[in-house]
């Protein structure tokens, strides 16, 4: 088996070409002179975008942005990412994993953020609950897609990807008697385990990770600000709250958020919110800030 992960891996480093064919014609004057060719039209590409010589300030840990800083970049926008927010284990992760441990008892288990599914596999290490993973009912595609790379069964992805879209979702069933665990974090709004208890469902919350600001936060976004910021990205409420946290009453630009709970709490802290993205996932959130820099112009 070993040898033929060796062959492998070579296959996937000459791709098309047999194993003996010598190295020095791998790479021939021509496909290197159209590579830069490409790239130099890319970078034109992008230089000429919609958001060519806009700033945008992400505020997501450094490398952590994903899609949504890979979408403003192939816009031609500038993107800052500042880390406004850290995750850390949750306080009682001994009560988190005890949850987790029994997962495979209840009917479903609900999933809001991809991280929460993360962190719940982290807590969880090398177990696994017993009697396996319940279905999953998951808020928006990305943690849909999280879910089932740990090899969980997602049952249900609302169209609408917020809690009450889910609850709109979850109008037909019958919950009445259903066991629900709900891994989140410590500090989260009640409004959905709230309902489905109303609707007849027992819900057990499991705080898997916790938020606190980032104690680097105030210096780096002083020093992105005094760079000219356009638009500021928020991501979550929790964002927000970091957000006007770190800038201490400093003006701040107006903010794009990926959904209504993020702009509700923007909104609260005396944020101006410039949009507010109609498809809540990173995908949206570029969507609506190429409308609303590209309107402004």
């Amino acid at each position: 088996i070993s040898g033929d992960r060796e062959r492998v891996k070579e296959n996937r480093n000459t791709p098309g070409r047999p194993e003996s064919e010598p190295s020095s014609v791998r790479r021939r004057p021509q496909a290197e002179g159209r590579r830069r060719t490409l790239g130099h039209s890319m970078s034109q590409q992008v230089a000429n975008g919609a958001l060519a010589g806009k700033h945008v300030l992400v505020t997501r840990a450094e490398g952590r942005g994903g899609a949504l800083t890979e979408g403003l970049e192939a816009l031609g926008a500038r993107v800052t990412e500042v880390p406004l927010i850290v995750h850390r284990p949750p306080t009682d992760a001994d009560a988190a994993l005890t949850a987790l441990a029994e997962a495979g008892t209840y009917d479903y288990a609900l999933f809001t953020s991809a991280r929460a599914v993360g962190a719940s596999l982290k807590l969880l290490g090398d177990t696994s609950p017993r009697g396996g993973g319940p279905p999953v009912l998951a808020v928006g595609p990305a943690t849909a897609r999280t879910a089932r790379l740990a090899g969980l069964s997602v049952r249900l992805v609302p169209a609408e990807f917020v809690a009450e879209g889910l609850l709109r979702a979850l109008d037909g069933m019958d919950l009445a008697g259903k066991r629900v665990i709900f891994p989140r974090a410590e500090v989260a709004r009640e409004e959905l385990p709230d309902e489905l208890r109303r609707r007849g469902a027992t819900v057990d919350v499991a705080a898997v990770y916790r938020t606190e600001p980032s104690p680097e936060a105030p210096a780096k976004l002083r020093q992105a600000l005094a760079q000219g910021v356009d638009l500021v990205a928020l991501a979550s409420a929790s964002a927000a709250r970091s957000l006007a946290s770190a800038a201490n009453g400093s003006p701040v630009p107006a903010v794009a958020c990926i959904g209504p709970v993020a702009a509700s709490a923007a909104r609260d802290l005396g944020l101006e919110v410039g949009v507010v993205a109609g498809e809540h996932t990173a995908e949206g959130l570029v969507e609506a800030i190429d409308r609303y820099l590209g309107a402004r112009e």
